[in-house]
């Protein structure tokens, strides 16, 4: 989990200058608990102006050489992984730049060529590093994302749709951590028990 404060650090430094590509694909990650292989892959055509239609993935594997495969399929991880994103003022002119600076059909390119969702993660890892707080992969953004979802008391619905699950129980077992400091547990607990 990430606390507030390192979220607001990790943003101050990914935005830091010019950002790259890679450190706006790990924006956009923060902003929209997207897995990073729907992020490699995302297209130019599947941003529009108040939501990213999430529709494809990034997968890697190995073949009958052991060669190792890195391809967009045209699907997501789970039918529930087909859905419609949000975008929220903040995240408009990360994906805006992004566009502007891609040159090529997807969002988030390097030299004429789609980022490797290995290559989003590692800069997650480098960010950390140079922030001096614990690494952590980027999967770990969208589980804080998730918590931040359900903390903010978002119908279990929504959120079960905006993660791309089939049902609350898998955010709630896999993706929810409690991120409450000492002092907010102790007054929602004398909260609740008010006798």
């Amino acid at each position: 989990m990430w606390t507030d404060e390192e979220i607001s650090r990790l943003k101050e430094y990914l935005l830091d200058g010019t950002p790259t590509p890679r450190k706006l694909a790990v924006l956009t990650a923060l902003y929209t608990g997207m897995r990073v292989g729907e992020i490699a892959a995302l297209k130019k055509e599947d941003v529009f102006d108040n939501y990213i239609y999430v529709n494809r993935t990034q997968v890697s594997y190995h073949d009958d050489t052991g060669k190792r495969i890195l391809e967009t399929r045209d699907s997501p991880k789970t039918d529930a992984g087909i859905r419609k994103i949000g975008i929220i003022k903040s995240l408009s002119p990360i994906l805006k730049r992004a566009m502007l600076t891609s040159d090529c059909e997807y969002v988030f390119s390097d030299k004429g060529t789609f980022l490797k969702k290995d290559s989003i993660s590692k800069t997650l890892v480098y960010a950390c590093r140079h922030l001096g707080i614990k690494e952590r992969s980027i999967h770990t953004l969208r589980k804080t994302f998730a918590t931040n979802l359900i903390n903010a008391g978002l119908d279990k619905a929504t959120i079960t749709y905006v993660m791309g699950h089939t049902d609350i129980a898998v955010t709630e077992k896999y993706y929810y951590y409690r991120n409450e400091n000492v002092n907010d547990l102790i007054k929602s607990v004398q909260n609740a028990i008010n006798y």
